[in-house]
């Protein structure tokens, strides 16, 4: 399976990509979504997983990206994943219309 990870934090990024490798998927990352929709005329994955906050790297949310790859023709499945471990108003209400699967990652303190 070819997967396309959308993640600005290193250390979960690495996690994923390594845990998906071993299972033998092809992983590509990368940190904004910009660089994504550069990428998706040559690389057509299977799976999207994208951070729902890229930080300084996009400041666009992951339903944003996601929608803007999949109206572009992008075939994948897309999942949102997200850390934020606060209600914010725009991804309690994007979760709730089931737009697209969401994936909480645990995050330490």
């Amino acid at each position: 399976m070819r997967i396309l990870m959308i993640e600005d934090d290193d250390s979960v990024a690495l996690s994923v990509k390594g845990a998906f490798e071993i299972s033998g998927h092809e992983v590509m990352w990368l940190t904004s979504g910009w660089r994504a929709e550069e990428f998706i005329g040559d690389y057509t994955p299977d799976v999207v997983l994208c951070d729902w906050d890229l930080g300084i790297y996009d400041r666009r949310n992951g339903a944003v990206i996601c929608s803007v790859l999949r109206d572009s023709g992008c075939p994948a499945r897309f999942i949102i994943m997200s850390g934020l471990d606060r209600e914010v108003p725009e991804w309690c209400e994007f979760v709730s219309k089931g737009n697209f699967p969401k994936l909480l990652k645990m995050v330490g303190k």
